[in-house]
Formats: C-alpha cells, sequence, structure tokens
C-alpha cells in the first residue's frame, strides 16, 4: 500500500457516518414518532412506513453503515485487501438496496410525489463507500516474495 495517507478510506469513513446519521434518524422517527412523514426526507408513504420483514428499512441501512464503518476501520488498521474486498462487497449489497428501495418507494408507491424518498440518499452515500473501497483496493500492490538465496558451495 502506498506510504502516503490515502484519501479512500477517509471519505469511505465519513459516507459511512452520514449514512449513519441519516438512517438513525429516520429509525428514530420511525420506533418514537408516529412517522416520517413530516421531515425533511420521506420514508413513509400516506402515513405508512416502508417495512421489510416487519423492519423499517431505514433500521437496515443503519446496521449496513455501521458495518461500512467497522470494516473502514479494520482495514485501516490491518492493511488487509481482503477487508477492503469485504467492505466493497457490503458497498455493493447497499447500492442494491437501497436502489431497488428507490424503484419500490419511488416509481411503485410513487413517494416522490411525497417529499424527497430517504433512500436517494442513501444510495449516494453508498455509491461513495463503493467508489472509495473500489479506489483503495486498487492501492494494494502485490507482494512479490523475494527468492530464496541459493546456499554457495
Amino acid at each position: 500500500m502506498s506510504s502516503s495517507t490515502p484519501k479512500a478510506p477517509v471519505i469511505a469513513a465519513i459516507a459511512s457516518v452520514a449514512g449513519m446519521a441519516l438512517s438513525g434518524y429516520l429509525s428514530y422517527l420511525n420506533y418514537f414518532t408516529a412517522t416520517c412523514t413530516r421531515s425533511w426526507v420521506t420514508c413513509a408513504v400516506n402515513g405508512k412506513k416502508i417495512l421489510l420483514l416487519g423492519v423499517p428499512t431505514c433500521v437496515y441501512g443503519f446496521f449496513m453503515f455501521a458495518l461500512s464503518l467497522a470494516l473502514v476501520g479494520a482495514a485501516w488498521q490491518t492493511k488487509s485487501k481482503k477487508v477492503v474486498d469485504i467492505l466493497l462487497g457490503v458497498a455493493t449489497v447497499g447500492v442494491l438496496f437501497s436502489a431497488s428501495l428507490i424503484v419500490y418507494e419511488g416509481f411503485w408507491l410513487k413517494a416522490f410525489s411525497y417529499g424527497f424518498p430517504a433512500c436517494v440518499y442513501g444510495f449516494v452515500f453508498y455509491v461513495i463507500i463503493w467508489g472509495s473501497a473500489f479506489n483503495w483496493r486498487k492501492k494494494f500492490t502485490p507482494v512479490i516474495p523475494a527468492a530464496p538465496a541459493t546456499p554457495t558451495l
């Protein structure tokens, strides 16, 4: 890995924290208020929460962003390409998850008429994490072991 501090982990960490803040805020609204339709973003349609297996979708987002942040920290500490690959996988799942919610909420449920769906912000954060992880992954150079010394007689 390059000796200078790469920007990719910092950007991925910031996007992860921003995603946790957004999804945590929306989770709070879903669990401790009636719904999040009176927020600056929407995560409900006609006052009904968007649920997946009985849990608001923002809760899944919160835990995926938290996992992303933990993986950024682990990859930073261990300098492991394998951990960055796992981060890339989690970010890919996040991009697909939020993109499917955009299609479902925005086009199927017509949520755009109620405000800007929160899943759009989640999608942007996951794309930033994915791009950062992809860029960070390219910084790793393969380690070629040195040839064993030949004995001299």
